[in-house]
């Protein structure tokens, strides 16, 4: 699931004929893949059941989108406000891969046949019972940061103002906790071309960058026209190293 900040509530496969954002309205009695039981009746398809007795809430599915396995409520509060509850139900049954458990851990989870309530109570009376270690929890890994490169076309009697605006900027984000990398590229054969690598941990430290003063200064300087031409290239750090 894509997600970038303007995705909205998009659906990522909108142009795809067999997701269920696009199919017809329920009728009364319909049936099919996506248009099960009477109109206005989700429990089936891609809605989670939170009822059905077959429902699990320690299920874990990979998201494609970064190769982390993650719980039904963590994929769902991460993606709220970006996608619909019904979307992001059709992406975790339709998209998300099951994480297979071992036997192992279905047998720790399974109740112990422990001892009965007489037995303790005398095991008890004997010796102190030594508090239980807390099993370690799950750590869900942490997203890919988000990479940023700006290519920048700079009109030639602008270099100079440029050079100043964009140092600037480099230096202020550079102190900003959530950025990882602030980088400006010059092309070796062209002055006039320029580039900017930015790197942030997630998609809301490029929504605080955005609210800093230097980035404001950046974006005044910037609406003084100084480009030929611009273009963004938003990437996820698959395999980024600071």
């Amino acid at each position: 699931m894509v997600r970038s900040a303007g995705a909205g509530t998009r659906d990522r496969r909108s142009n795809d004929p067999k997701s269920s954002v696009n199919a017809p309205e329920k009728k009364a009695g319909g049936g099919g893949k996506f248009t099960l039981g009477k109109a206005g009746d989700y429990s089936g398809g891609a809605t989670v059941d939170y009822e059905d007795p077959n429902f699990d809430p320690d299920e874990r599915r990979v998201d494609p989108d970064d190769g982390t396995a993650y719980k039904y409520e963590e994929l769902a509060a991460f993606y709220k406000g970006k996608f619909t509850k019904q979307q992001v139900a059709e992406y975790w049954e339709y998209e998300c891969t099951v994480v297979k458990r071992k036997a192992k851990a279905r047998a720790a989870a399974a109740a112990p046949a422990g001892p009965t309530l007489a037995e303790s109570a005398a095991d008890a009376a004997k010796v102190k019972s030594k508090p239980e270690k807390a099993a370690p929890k799950y750590k869900v890994k942490a997203s890919p940061p988000v990479c940023l490169i700006v290519k920048l076309h700079i009109n030639v009697d602008r270099i100079d103002d440029f050079v100043k605006a964009a140092e600037t900027n480099m230096q202020g984000s550079r102190q900003e906790k959530g950025c990882l990398r602030f980088d400006i590229l010059r092309d070796p054969e062209d002055e006039t071309k320029f580039a900017l690598f930015e790197v942030y941990t997630d998609s809301d430290a490029v929504t605080s960058h955005r609210e800093e003063e230097h980035f404001k200064a950046w974006g005044e300087f910037m609406a003084t026209d100084p480009l030929q031409g611009k273009e963004v290239i938003k990437m996820s750090g698959y395999n980024y190293r600071s």
